[in-house]
C-alpha cells in the first residue's frame, strides 16, 4: 500500500470515527482516546471484509 493511500485511509477513519457518539470522559486521555478511534476502526474494516 502507497504512503498516500495509508494516510487516505487514516483520515477516512478519523472522518468516520467523527461520525460516532464516542464516550470521552476526563479520565481519558487524548492518546487513549485516539487509539481506542483507531482499535475500533481497524475491528470495522476486518468485519467488512
Amino acid at each position: 500500500m502507497s504512503q498516500i493511500n495509508r494516510n487516505y485511509a487514516f483520515l477516512w477513519d478519523m472522518w468516520q470515527s467523527s461520525q460516532r457518539i464516542i464516550l470521552f470522559t476526563e479520565n481519558t486521555s487524548w492518546q487513549e482516546y485516539r487509539n481506542n478511534i483507531l482499535l475500533q476502526s481497524a475491528i470495522e474494516r476486518q468485519l467488512e471484509i
